[in-house]
C-alpha cells in the first residue's frame, strides 16, 4: 500500500513550509493555499537553517528561493559566492534535510550563473 498523490497518508493533514514569501512564486502560492484551505507556514529564515523545519513540522517543503541577480543578472556574475551559497549549498542543504526527516520537497527556482 503506497501514498496518495499528494504525498500523505489519508489520516495525515497538508501543512506546507514555504521558503520564502516576498518573492512572486511563494506569494502566489500562499494565496492559492489560502483559498484551498490547506495549511502553511512561510519561513522567513535561511535554506541553510535546518533548525526551521523542526519547528513547523510540516508535511511539505516547497522551496521558491533563489538568487536571480537585482537589479539584473550582472549581480549574480558579480556575487558569484554568494549566488551559489543560496542557489546551490541551501538547496542542498534544504533537500538533505527534507530527506531525513521523510519530507517531501518541492524546489522551483531559477539558477542564473556562468560559470
Amino acid at each position: 500500500m503506497g501514498l496518495p498523490a499528494n504525498g500523505c497518508a489519508s489520516d495525515e493533514q497538508l501543512k506546507f513550509l514555504i521558503y520564502i514569501c516576498t518573492d512572486w512564486i511563494g506569494g502566489l502560492l500562499g494565496k492559492l493555499f489560502e483559498t484551498q484551505s490547506i495549511s502553511f507556514v512561510y519561513d522567513t529564515g535561511r535554506l541553510e537553517n535546518r533548525s526551521d523545519i523542526a519547528t513547523v513540522n510540516p508535511s511539505h517543503d516547497f522551496n521558491a528561493i533563489g538568487v536571480t541577480g537585482r537589479p539584473n543578472m550582472d549581480w549574480c556574475e558579480s556575487y558569484k559566492v554568494e549566488t551559489i551559497r543560496t542557489n546551490v549549498v541551501g538547496i542542498f542543504t534544504l533537500a538533505n534535510v527534507c530527506y531525513e526527516k521523510g519530507l517531501i520537497l518541492i524546489n522551483y527556482t531559477r539558477v542564473h550563473l556562468r560559470v
